[in-house]
């Protein structure tokens, strides 16, 4: 019995043995991984520093360069805006003009015709042949109403 408890102390004593070199083994591996978060956490740091470089650039361009050029574009904007409505205001003024020298131009013919209603009626009244008198009184009344319509 004696070599039977010498046998089963050797297998536990190996098995033992077989455990610890696994242990260490695994302990290895466990460095190892701290390393390799060692260096990950030093390269995190890294990015995170030019990160927050960039960002400082990036605040620093916007603050330097994009807002004034939107604060611009918003005054150009409105500069537009007022031109536009005095634009708008402009053409409805020329469009009263034109309509008011349209009438203008009506009244210049309705007086050309009554003239040549008053020509003939003076004409009759007076004996003399529309054809006689007609010729020197016409050119009269045309350059009369080329005057008034200019």
């Amino acid at each position: 019995m004696g070599i039977a408890i010498g046998i089963l102390l050797i297998i536990l004593l190996l098995i033992t043995i077989l455990a610890v070199g696994r242990v260490i083994s695994l302990l290895a591996q466990a460095k190892e991984t701290l390393q390799g978060f060692s260096e990950t956490k030093v390269r995190l740091d890294s990015t995170i520093q030019h990160v927050n470089v960039t960002l400082g650039a990036v605040h620093t361009l916007i603050d330097e360069q994009v807002t004034p050029t939107v604060e611009s574009a918003r005054v150009v904007l409105q500069n537009m805006q007022v031109t536009t409505l005095g634009l708008a205001d402009a053409t409805q003024s020329v469009r009263e003009l034109s309509i008011k020298a349209e009438s203008v131009g009506k009244a210049t013919r309705m007086i050309a015709a009554g003239g040549a209603v008053v020509r003939t009626f003076l004409n009759l009244r007076s004996g003399m042949k529309p054809s006689q008198n007609q010729k020197s009184r016409s050119a009269k009344g045309t350059s009369i109403v080329k005057r008034i319509s200019e």
